[in-house]
């Protein structure tokens, strides 16, 4: 009998066969010596299966496209502050939760100009991890019918874009922008989440929409009654609204900060009525 590493005792029946790797994805007679070359003695190696690209074609290995550039908060830092509060996620899930921002900040296809981790939403078989994205070309909205309110995309409710994956390292879904029916909707209904976006929302009064849908309404109205900033930091435009910002703000004392009056609201308030004289979904 030997003895593992751990002292436990291993009869060679035990002993595992030797690894494996996967089959090549794009197998082809030009890359064969590629994917059988041995890296180690009975352990052969392709450069497929280890995050490579290879040409089907001619066998050669592609060089990756360098990840994009976009702006994302220190969220480790974070994660020690709200740890250090008794709140939050913890650190080890929260370094998890910066990889995963990092995937989605750096794929260059989506155009993401900057990432903020939203929160975590649970559901009955999965959970959501949302991300609050800017992004180079916000998604187009189908027109309104006629005599509905506008339905406008990039400015207002539909400011950010967000994206959510059911576990972290997983495959992002955008979440579709939403319109200011939806939202009146959504307020009157309360309902847990799932973890499957395609799933229909049951309830009375109805929800005409997916899960998708509802998630994204109740995103923006968390979003509108919680984000908080310092009051004075951010200045609005006064043509456009939007904010920017304040270069000249000096910060908030230890003291001050305590006051209510030294916050305010980093996004405009959602009207009763869910709509302006602009369309927007927003004050």
């Amino acid at each position: 009998m030997k003895t593992g590493k751990g002292g436990v005792g291993m009869l060679p029946r035990d002993i595992a066969p030797p690894a494996v790797s996967p089959p090549c994805p794009t197998p082809s007679a030009a890359h064969e010596y590629a994917c059988t070359r041995p890296s180690a003695p009975g352990v052969p190696r392709c450069p497929c299966s280890n995050g490579v690209t290879v040409d089907p074609e001619t066998g050669e290995t592609v060089e990756p496209e360098p990840p994009a550039d976009f702006e994302c908060d220190d969220i480790v830092a974070d994660s020690y502050l709200f740890d250090a509060l008794g709140v939050g996620l913890g650190r080890q899930e929260m370094y998890t939760v910066m990889l995963a921002a990092k995937k989605l900040g750096g794929n260059a296809d989506r155009g993401v100009q900057t990432v903020r981790f939203f929160g975590k939403f649970f559901g009955t078989t999965a959970c959501y991890y949302v991300f609050e994205c800017t992004v180079n070309e916000p998604p187009e909205l189908p027109e309104a019918p006629e005599g509905a309110t506008p339905n406008e995309s990039g400015t207002g409710a539909n400011n950010y874009t967000y994206y959510v994956c059911n576990y972290l390292g997983g495959p992002f879904t955008m979440l579709p922008a939403v319109t200011p029916g939806e939202i009146k909707a959504a307020r009157a209904v309360r309902k847990f989440l799932t973890g499957k976006l395609d799933a229909p929302v049951s309830t009375y009064p109805l929800f005409l929409g997916t899960e998708a849908a509802y998630l994204r309404c109740q995103i923006t109205r968390i979003a509108c009654a919680t984000v908080c900033c310092p009051a004075g930091s951010f200045v609005a435009d006064e043509d456009s609204g939007e904010l920017s910002r304040n270069e000249e703000w000096e910060g908030v004392r230890d003291r001050e900060s305590g006051v209510p009056s030294a916050w305010a609201h980093r996004y405009p308030h959602l009207k009763a009525q869910v709509c302006t004289h602009r369309g927007a979904c927003v004050v």
